[in-house]
């Protein structure tokens, strides 16, 4: 069969139709080749550009450093930042600008615009927290800054002691603990964190009063920094040496001043633990479950659980006083006073194997802390220590303390110095 012959038309119009397709193929060849290769071209020139504008920023900066030209860098890292506001070099340079004409308050807000997902953003949030804990007077934007710096990296040793020394200078007892214990279940803790949590049922430190003096000055009626400042002061004049001395009208106006303070502040737990703990050496028993009363009995402060066992052996309600107890060590098996009020309440109701055994538990205790209250400084905590002190958590069934200290002692050569506030001689700053 053979094929139809086209017409004279069909045939002429056949190279006609091929040549208006090659014009549309021509266009479509520069959309999809041409075009993209230009575009390419022109973004990889735009972005050599902008990193060659980074390079000399980054250079003329460093040079204005070097040579101290603070408000010339400052004015220039404002443009940089202007003209590229994800650049962190350019916020650095502002920081460094800022502090050292003296505005620490505008520095340390300069590093804290970082985004977390840079690689300076741990070294300039712990710059941020020394000057808001130290020469900024920001002491209540402190542990924000400290907790964002954990929550990047839960590991930051340095993060947890700065942490911690808020808490234990601002008397947060509870809150000291709680991060005592997680610095420990992540390895984070700095060594002489084990002292603290064998001394945290009442520490007085030396660096107390100085500290909630200054931040006190910060924001002069705020009742965190108010009532630390008090305490720390009370807590001072109370154990100084010359006490005994002490005028008894100057001591009266102290007392006065406490009373008055607890009236404004009646649910402030630290003073609540200040004035349960004197009228408890006073056995004023009545007045100590007064204020009980106040302690809701959701709280989760092992030493509330502590006081209101007292307070029921006082009164004879012995299987509550040992309920109490019970659940104060279950907040805190660290604490020799609870175990020592305990075996005391077992013996009464005739339980003497066990009271016995929590009387030895008391006794290590009260040594160890004894022995640690005389260290010239916390620094000086050596390997034997902390073998006692593991050794004492073992005895208390303190699980996370026992393994975790094993394995620090088991690791470590010499205790490396850390930044919590010292109970004795030496000051240490955050």
């Amino acid at each position: 069969m053979t094929s139809p012959i086209p017409s004279e038309s069909e045939a002429e119009t056949a190279p006609q139709k091929a040549g208006r397709t090659g014009w549309y193929v021509i266009p479509g060849l520069f959309l999809l080749v041409i075009l993209p290769c230009g575009w390419w071209g022109f973004t990889k020139y735009q972005e050599e550009a902008r990193w060659k504008r980074r390079a000399e920023l980054n250079t003329e900066c460093r040079q204005l450093t070097d040579e101290g030209k603070w408000a010339e860098l400052e004015q220039l890292a404002r443009e940089w930042h202007k003209w590229n506001p994800e650049s962190d070099e350019s916020l650095l340079f502002l920081a460094d600008a800022r502090l050292n004409q003296g505005d620490i308050v505008e520095a340390q807000d300069f590093l804290q615009q970082l985004p977390d997902t840079s690689d300076k953003i741990i070294p300039s949030l712990l710059l941020a927290s020394e000057l808001q804990l130290g020469p900024g007077n920001l002491p209540l934007a402190a542990p924000e800054t400290l907790k964002r710096i954990l929550k990047i990296d839960p590991s930051m040793t340095t993060a947890q002691q700065r942490l911690i020394f808020f808490y234990a200078l601002t008397l947060q007892r509870t809150k000291m603990l709680r991060q005592l214990r997680q610095a420990v279940a992540t390895r984070s803790e700095p060594i002489e964190a084990y002292v603290y949590l064998i001394l945290s049922s009442h520490m007085t430190l030396t660096n107390g009063i100085s500290y909630s003096s200054r931040w006190l000055q910060s924001d002069p009626e705020n009742e965190l920094l108010k009532v630390a400042r008090a305490i720390h002061y009370a807590d001072t004049m109370d154990s100084a040496a010359g006490a005994d001395e002490e005028p008894e009208a100057e001591k009266q106006a102290r007392f006065q001043g406490m009373v008055k303070l607890l009236n404004e502040f009646p649910q402030n737990h630290a003073l609540l633990r200040y004035f349960l703990r004197r009228k408890m050496i006073e056995f004023d028993v009545e007045t100590v479950g007064q204020m009980l009363k106040q302690i809701p009995e959701s709280t989760g402060e092992s030493l509330f659980w502590r006081y209101r066992g007292w307070h029921h052996a006082q009164n004879d309600e012995l299987e509550k006083s040992e309920r109490a107890y019970r659940k104060s060590l279950d907040l805190d098996r660290l604490d020799w006073h609870t175990w020592n009020e305990l075996a005391g309440v077992l013996r009464r109701q005739g339980e003497l194997d066990e009271a016995e055994e929590m009387q030895k538990i008391s006794v290590v205790g009260k040594d160890l802390r004894k022995e640690l209250r005389q260290m010239p400084n916390v620094a000086a905590v050596t390997p034997e220590l902390l073998v006692q002190i593991r050794d004492y958590a073992e005895m208390c069934g303190d699980v996370l303390v026992t393994q975790s200290l094993s394995a620090r002692i088991e690791e470590m050569g010499t205790p490396t110095p850390g930044m919590l506030p010292t109970t004795t001689g030496k000051s240490l700053s955050p």
